[in-house]
């Protein structure tokens, strides 16, 4: 496990090495260098997501905080063509509770 973690950190010190000198490169052309950053970095968040990868925070703020709402549909209220979607969705949940079954 240590040999693995000392690999890791080696690999990402030389892509960081990379990414220093393309920054570097003067000899490269700007939208050169950029794709050459942009394809090592994504790269990077790929190989080492929790590292390297993008970071999507949900938060509201102080005057629209988020908010959970839970509450309780009455069916009789529907129209027939929400409830037709009802049934489809009802229906391929269904198949797909079936198929995961089967497979396990």
């Amino acid at each position: 496990m240590r040999g693995s973690r000392r690999l890791t950190r080696a690999r990402d010190a030389i892509r960081s090495d990379q990414l220093l000198e393309i920054a570097d490169d003067v000899r490269l052309e700007p939208n050169d260098r950029r794709v050459r950053l942009d394809v090592r970095r994504w790269l990077m968040s790929k190989l080492n997501p929790a590292k390297y990868g993008d970071t999507v925070t949900v938060a509201g703020d102080a005057d629209h905080p988020l908010q959970h709402v839970v509450s309780v549909i009455d069916l009789q209220r529907l129209s027939n063509a929400e409830l037709n979607a009802l049934a489809r969705f009802a229906d391929a949940w269904l198949a797909a509770q079936d198929v995961s079954e089967r497979g396990n």
